[in-house]
């Protein structure tokens, strides 16, 4: 098994987080708007041979955003994805596996997701320290979601 970021060209018109909100339905089959993706970083890829800009985004996701049916790419444009969603509890053990390949960039955006989602947790604890049980069932329903809206290479 091969694990990838969601990702995607970016179309002519169409913002990075709007393109980025597209794929995820596509391939992944969430729907999440644009204005809840956060924007983490902007870094080069395949520099030497393709000259891409990488931009990645950061959302939680939940059930509420699955959409039936949706996810798996599109095959007209010869996308065939089985989406995967780890629970957050699972992350770390992932990241350790073997049995696993995943590219650099992935690995990254799982350890940054694991240390905001540890420290989101963290910071609702403290503010609603008296509904601790309540605050780690919510936290317990978050998933990680990570997007690359790739930039076609520049003539």
């Amino acid at each position: 098994m091969t694990l990838e970021l969601v990702a995607g060209v970016l179309p002519a018109g169409m913002s990075e987080a709007e393109c980025a909100s597209a794929e995820l339905l596509e391939e992944a089959g969430f729907r999440v708007a644009s204005s809840r993706l956060e924007r983490v970083s902007v870094h080069a890829a395949g520099v030497g041979a393709s000259g891409n800009r990488l931009t990645v985004f950061f959302a939680t996701v939940g059930a509420a955003d699955e959409v039936p049916g949706a996810g798996g790419g599109l095959l007209a444009e010869g996308e065939r994805t089985e989406p995967l969603v780890v629970p957050v509890c699972e992350v770390e053990e992932l990241l350790r596996s073997d049995d696993v390949v995943m590219p650099g960039g992935l690995m990254w955006a799982l350890q940054y997701g694991l240390e905001r989602v540890t420290r989101e947790r963290r910071e609702r604890r403290a503010l609603i320290t008296h509904a601790a049980a309540a605050v780690a069932g919510v936290a317990a329903g978050f998933a990680l979601a990570w997007f690359v809206a790739r930039r076609a290479p520049m003539s």
